[in-house]
């Protein structure tokens, strides 16, 4: 899922729009699985049938990748075709939302990841732009619980306050360069 967002946004720096669209018809044409419980799009996908692997992960940093992919095709080209997709995502997403603002990591074969990865916040907040209240509760949970203001760095989630270089890189991207 996170690769072919990747792909997806370079098609799109690279003017391919034909084959970002292409893209995104396929994960719209599958909103079933998506929308299904326990929702999200799973992380893998088999290559040669087009068909998911149900017992992947469903990371809230993959989907919110699609998603900041797919608002990237619609700022580039004002298409609003794929709006369906891009709500089930943010709406998952923000299903996902906690009392400190956070986000839960997601689902495994186990059932909900009751913990919240740094990285995968920061995604969120990078992906729900057209979300206001819930960014600024992310962004607060990110300032507030997961930002070290002494060392200058995040933690690496909610279990773990060691550093990544996954928080370190890409909250200067989501945050500014404060962080």
């Amino acid at each position: 899922l996170y690769t072919n967002a990747l792909a997806a946004i370079c098609y799109i720096h690279q003017g391919d729009l034909a084959r970002a669209h292409t893209m995104f018809s396929f994960f719209q044409s599958h909103l079933d699985i998506a929308t299904a419980p326990p929702g999200g799009f799973p992380q893998f996908w088999d290559a040669s049938t087009g068909q998911p692997d149900l017992n992947s992960d469903r990371w809230i940093g993959d989907n919110a990748w699609l998603l900041i992919a797919l608002n990237h095709y619609l700022y580039v080209t004002r298409d609003d075709i794929f709006e369906e997709t891009r709500s089930t995502i943010a709406q998952w997403l923000i299903s996902l939302q906690v009392a400190d603002g956070g986000i839960l990591a997601g689902y495994n074969s186990a059932g909900l990841m009751n913990w919240k990865s740094t990285e995968g916040n920061l995604d969120c907040y990078t992906a729900l732009i057209d979300y206001p209240t819930e960014r600024q509760r992310l962004r607060d949970f990110l300032v507030d619980d997961m930002w070290i203001p002494a060392e200058g760095r995040f933690r690496m989630g909610s279990t773990v306050s060691e550093s990544s270089l996954d928080g370190c890189s890409f909250g200067v991207g989501a945050l500014g360069s404060d962080f």
